[in-house]
C-alpha cells in the first residue's frame, strides 16, 4: 500500500490504514481524488462505513491528531491512569510497556523512569518511596495532554540533546519567530553499563549521535540548529573546523558521522537546555583486570633459559600472526572486531579485559591491534618481555618502548616483576642520589654542547664517553690508551662524523688540558669549560651516562655477549629509546628520524602497491638519471685503469654496444677499450690534439732561434756547447 500511494503529498498509510492532510480545501480534494485513482487502478476498493472525508480532527493509531498537532488519546492513557500500583516484575512491564508507546510526548523519560527500570534488574523488586512517586507523577505527566507539533520543512528545525551518567535524550523542534522552541518529538534511552563508563564528554557525544540517528528523516538533506551544553563539542564537532587531532577516536568517528549533515552548533547553558541538564555522578575507575592474564604469576622471573632456544630473528609480525591464530581469546576478539560487540558485556573473563578498548580494536592481517600497539598471543609473551629488558632497561624505559610497540592484560605488571626479579640488575642497580644538582640549560639545537669523560680501566678495557647534551645521543669509544694523541684521534673521529660543537665539559684529567688538546679546541671554536677539581658531579650529563653504561654493560656481558657487542648493542637501544628527560628518542633529535629496531618489524609490512609505488619515486629521483647519447666518431675522455691507477685519456667512439649504455672506445697506441657510459666524457676534438708530436720538434726550435734570446741565456748555451 505505501509503494502504490508513494510521491502522493500530506498522505500516510500504516498497512491498510490510510491519512490524507492538506494546507486548504482545494488541495485536500485533489490530493483525495489521486488516491481514489490509484486505489482504483489496482483494483482496490473502500469500505465507505470505515471513511471519514474533511474532518478537522482525526484519531489515528492511537493518538488524536489536527492542526494544532498530535495528542494521546484520552481513551488509551485512562487505563494508565487508573492503573494500580505493579505488585511485581510483571506487572512493572506491562505498566512500562504502556507509558513507552507515548513516551515521545515525555521529556526524558528514560531518566525519570529511572528508578522503575532499577526493579527489573536481576528481578529484584523492591518498590520504594521513590519509585511511588515517579509511578504517580509519570501518570500526571501523560494524562496533562502535552501537545507535539507537526513537522514542516518550512521552519527552521532544532535538535538538542543532552547526557547525565545514567541516560541520553534529545529533543526534535521547531523555532517561531520568537525564538522559542516548540517539540515536535520527545527521545531518551538508558545508557548500557558499558557507556556509562564514557567520560562526559562521551557521553554528550553519544547523546548528539542518539538524536541524529533517531531523527535521520527528518534531519538528512536539511539545515537545521545542533545543540548542546556541552561547549567543547561545539568545537570538536563544529562542521566549519577539522576534527582535532587530539580527540579521542571515538570522537573523531562520531565527527566523520556527522560530516554528511548540514547543521550548526550551538552551546546553549544547562539551566536553558529543554532537553534537561542531568546530575553528574563521578565516574568509577575501569582499569585493566589483568589477574587471570599473569603469564608468570607465580614465577620470580629468575629463569628465562626456558625461551633460550628460541630464534630472535623470527620475532615479527608473522610470528605474532602465526601464534594468534592459536591464541583462544585474540580468535574470540577477532570475532567481535568483525561482527560487532553488541551491548551487553561478554561473561567471558579474559574478554572483559578487552571490553572497554573496544572501540580502539582493529585487526590487521590477523594480528589484533589496539591503536598502533599489536596486542601480543600469550606463547609469545616470555619471548616479548626478554627482549624488552634486553639491555636490562628499567621499568620506565621498557614500559615506554612498550607502549610504542605492544601489549597485552597486565604488561605493565609483568613488567615490574621482571626487572625486580632480574639478578643481574639487582647486583649493579644504582644508589638514589644524595643531593639534587643545579642543571645545565638545555640546549635548543643538537651538538651545540657535548659532555666527555673516560671510563676505565672497566672490565680490562678503556673507553671514551661522549653524551650531546641536546639529544642525549651517545658516543663510546674503546680506547688504546687515555694519552693525548689518542683522544684528539678519536675526537676528531667523532668531529667528522657530527661536527664541532660550541661547547665541551670534561673534567680536569691531563689528557683534556694538554696543550694539543687545547689547539683542537682553538682549532674548532670550541669553548671548553672543566669541572671543579674533586667535584665531577659538575659534568652530570657524561657522569651519569657512565655510571648507565656500566651497570649496562656489566649485565650483558654476563649473559655471555662479547664487551664489544655489548657496547654496539646498549648504544643502538639507547639511541632508539625515548630518553625521560627529552621524551624523544636520541636518534629522532640528532638525526632527524627514529632508527629502524626488531620491534618495528612487529607492525605489517606494507601492501605490494605501497612498495611499487615508492620504488618508481625513488628511480625518479635518482641523481643519476643522466640520458648519454654517444655518436660514431664522438671525441671523448675515457677512464683508463693501471698499476698507477685510474686516469683520464682521449678516445674517439668507434662502436656503439647498447645505445645509451655501452660503447667500444679506440685510444692510440692501445687496443679498443670497452666503455660504460658513466666512465665517458664528450668532449670537443679540438681539446684532445694536446701538444706537438716529436717529429714536428724541429720546427718549433726553428722558431725559438728565430726569437731574441737575452744575454745571460746566450752565455749560459755557450757553456753548455763547451
Amino acid at each position: 500500500m505505501a509503494t502504490l500511494l508513494l510521491g502522493v503529498p500530506g498522505t500516510i498509510v500504516f498497512i491498510d490504514d490510510i491519512i490524507i492532510s492538506a494546507p486548504n480545501l482545494t488541495v485536500h480534494l485533489n490530493r483525495v481524488r489521486e488516491v481514489l485513482k490509484r486505489l482504483n487502478e489496482a483494483g482496490l476498493r473502500l469500505k465507505f462505513e470505515k471513511c471519514k472525508f474533511l474532518e478537522d480532527e482525526v484519531c489515528y493509531l492511537g493518538f488524536r491528531i489536527n492542526k494544532e498537532g498530535i495528542r494521546p488519546l484520552p481513551d488509551k492513557i485512562k487505563s494508565v491512569k487508573n492503573a494500580p500500583r505493579p505488585k511485581n516484575v510483571s506487572e512493572l512491564r506491562s505498566f512500562l510497556g504502556s507509558i513507552n508507546y507515548y513516551g515521545r510526548f515525555i521529556k526524558n523519560m528514560a531518566q525519570k523512569l529511572r528508578s522503575l527500570f532499577a526493579c527489573l534488574e536481576k528481578n529484584n523488586f523492591d518498590w520504594t518511596e521513590e519509585c511511588d512517586k515517579t509511578f504517580e507523577s509519570i501518570k500526571q505527566e501523560l494524562i496533562s495532554e502535552q501537545i507535539l507539533f507537526h513537522f514542516d520543512l518550512d521552519k527552521q528545525t532544532v535538535l538538542t540533546c543532552d547526557a547525565s551518567s545514567y541516560g541520553i535524550s534529545a529533543v526534535l523542534a521547531h523555532r517561531d519567530e520568537s525564538e522559542f522552541d516548540h517539540p515536535i518529538s520527545f527521545a531518551s534511552r538508558s545508557l548500557t553499563a558499558a557507556e556509562r563508563n564514557y567520560a562526559h564528554l562521551d557521553k554528550e557525544g553519544l547523546a548528539i549521535i542518539f538524536g541524529v540517528r533517531k531523527y535521520f528523516e527528518y534531519l538528512y538533506g536539511y539545515r537545521f540548529i545542533l545543540q548542546t551544553d556541552s561547549a567543547a563539542l561545539t568545537r570538536i564537532f563544529d562542521p566549519k573546523k577539522p576534527v582535532p587531532e587530539i580527540a579521542a577516536a571515538r570522537l573523531q568517528r562520531w565527527a566523520l558521522f556527522l560530516a554528511p549533515f548540514h547543521y550548526e552548533i550551538k552551546h546553549i547553558r544547562g539551566s536553558k537546555n529543554y532537553a534537561d541538564w542531568l546530575s553528574r555522578l563521578p565516574l568509577k575507575d575501569t582499569k585493566d583486570n589483568a589477574k587471570e592474564f599473569s603469564i608468570l604469576q607465580n614465577s620470580a622471573y629468575t629463569n628465562l633459559d626456558l625461551i633460550k632456544d628460541y630464534d630472535f630473528a623470527t620475532l615479527d609480525w608473522k610470528a605474532v600472526q602465526k601464534y594468534t591464530r592459536e591464541d583462544k581469546v585474540l580468535n574470540k576478539i577477532i570475532r567481535y572486531c568483525r561482527d560487532g560487540w553488541g551491548e551487553n558485556q561478554p561473561k567471558e573473563e579474559p574478554i572483559k579485559t578487552f571490553w572497554n578498548k573496544r572501540e580502539a580494536l582493529t585487526v590487521d592481517n590477523n594480528c589484533v591491534l589496539w591503536g598502533h600497539r599489536v596486542i601480543i598471543p600469550e606463547k609469545l609473551r616470555k619471548v616479548v618481555l626478554k627482549e624488552l629488558h634486553h639491555s636490562h632497561f628499567g621499568v620506565t624505559k621498557m614500559k615506554i618502548i612498550a607502549r610504542s610497540f605492544v601489549w597485552w592484560p597486565g604488561i605493565d605488571k609483568e613488567i615490574e616483576l621482571i626487572t625486580k626479579g632480574c639478578r643481574p640488575c639487582l647486583e649493579t642497580r644504582k644508589s638514589p642520589p644524595k643531593i639534587a644538582l643545579t642543571p645545565w640549560v638545555w640546549p635548543t639545537t643538537p651538538w651545540h654542547r657535548i659532555h666527555a669523560d673516560f671510563l676505565g680501566p672497566f672490565l680490562g678495557k678503556i673507553v671514551l664517553i661522549i653524551i650531546d647534551s641536546h639529544s642525549k645521543w651517545p658516543e663510546a669509544i674503546i680506547m688504546p690508551s687515555m694519552n693525548e694523541t689518542n683522544t684528539i684521534k678519536a675526537f676528531r673521529d667523532v668531529f667528522a662524523r657530527h661536527g664541532y660543537p660550541a661547547h665541551l665539559v670534561t673534567d680536569n684529567y691531563s689528557t683534556f688540558v694538554g696543550r694539543e688538546f687545547q689547539r683542537l679546541m682553538k682549532e674548532g671554536g670550541i669553548r671548553h669549560s672543566t669541572t671543579p677539581t674533586s667535584f665531577p658531579a659538575t659534568n652530570g650529563a657524561a657522569e651519569n651516562f657512565v655510571d648507565t653504561f656500566k651497570r649496562k654493560i656489566t649485565c650483558m656481558t654476563k649473559d655471555s655477549i662479547s664487551f664489544e657487542n655489548a657496547i654496539t648493542k646498549f648504544l643502538f637501544d639507547y639511541r632508539s629509546t625515548p630518553h625521560a628527560a627529552t621524551q624523544k628518542t636520541p636518534a629522532s633529535l640528532a638525526l632527524g628520524r627514529e632508527l629502524k629496531t626488531r620491534f618495528s618489524l612487529l607492525r605489517p609490512a606494507p601492501t605490494s602497491e605501497r612498495i611499487i609505488t615508492h620504488q618508481s619515486q625513488q628511480m625518479k629521483n635518482y641523481p643519476g638519471n643522466k640520458q648519454a647519447d654517444f655518436k660514431v666518431n664522438d671525441s671523448v675522455m675515457t677512464k683508463k685503469y693501471g698499476k698507477e691507477g685510474k686516469s683520464w685519456i682521449p678516445g674517439t667512439v668507434e662502436k656503439v654496444l647498447v645505445p645509451g649504455v655501452t660503447y667500444m672506445i679506440k685510444v692510440e697506441n692501445e687496443k679498443p677499450l670497452k666503455r660504460h657510459a658513466n666512465q665517458l666524457i664528450k668532449c670537443e676534438a679540438a681539446i684532445l690534439e694536446g701538444p706537438p708530436r716529436a717529429d714536428k720538434e724541429p720546427n718549433k726550435s726553428k722558431e725559438r732561434q728565430q726569437q731574441p734570446t737575452r744575454r745571460s741565456e746566450r752565455l749560459q748555451n755557450k757553456k753548455g756547447e763547451v
